[in-house]
């Protein structure tokens, strides 16, 4: 939904500076739409404020220069363009700054979420590798090693067993056998 806001906002204000036929502002607009890309909702919402001020700016002050520039430029038919480009600008320029005020803070909002759902959605894909005997020698990845050592050697009597050096696992139903350099467990499945 954010997306869809962000996309209806942006495509109306490049309309509205399409009719005022001002290049140098389409221009101005353009690259700072590329530059400015909001990483969250604070910066969003930044980038959006300098472009509704940049828009009422340029609108109001594109009355005097627009002609002047255009006159300038191309003439006496450019002079009339610039009144053109002027007049359409005053009511078009800060409406468009206005959306693109929206479309960032959209963009800012829409990023900030990205952020808090990449990190929500990162979990442990397997259990920490388990280290064999004193010299934490390392023997090819066993998932039932890694899973009962991980929880029983920590879990045993307030994990009063976790700096055990672990050697070997077997499974003797209904007992889990399991030694360590230090001790020999017997545990008791239920």
């Amino acid at each position: 939904m954010i997306q869809t806001g962000q996309t209806i906002s942006r495509s109306f204000a490049q309309l509205m500076v399409t009719i005022t036929t001002d290049r140098d502002y389409a221009r101005s607009r353009e690259e700072n739409s590329l530059t400015e890309k909001p990483k969250d909702f604070v910066e969003g919402f930044g980038y959006g404020s300098k472009a509704a001020l940049t828009g009422v700016a340029s609108g109001v002050s594109g009355v005097f220069y627009r002609p002047v520039i255009m006159a300038k430029r191309q003439g006496v038919t450019g002079f009339f363009k610039g009144v053109y480009q002027g007049v359409t600008g005053l009511g078009l320029k800060p409406a468009s700054g206005l959306l693109d005020m929206i479309s960032k803070t959209a963009e800012g909002c829409k990023n900030t979420l990205l952020v808090f759902e990449r990190k929500s959605s990162i979990s442990r894909t397997r259990q920490p590798r388990p280290f064999y005997g004193y010299k934490n020698e390392i023997k090819k990845f066993n998932p039932s090693h890694a899973l009962l050592i991980n929880n029983i050697l920590f879990e045993l009597q307030q994990g009063e067993f976790q700096h055990n050096h672990f050697l070997e696992l077997k499974l003797i139903l209904p007992h889990l056998l399991m030694l360590t350099e230090e001790h020999l467990f017997l545990i008791e499945s239920k």
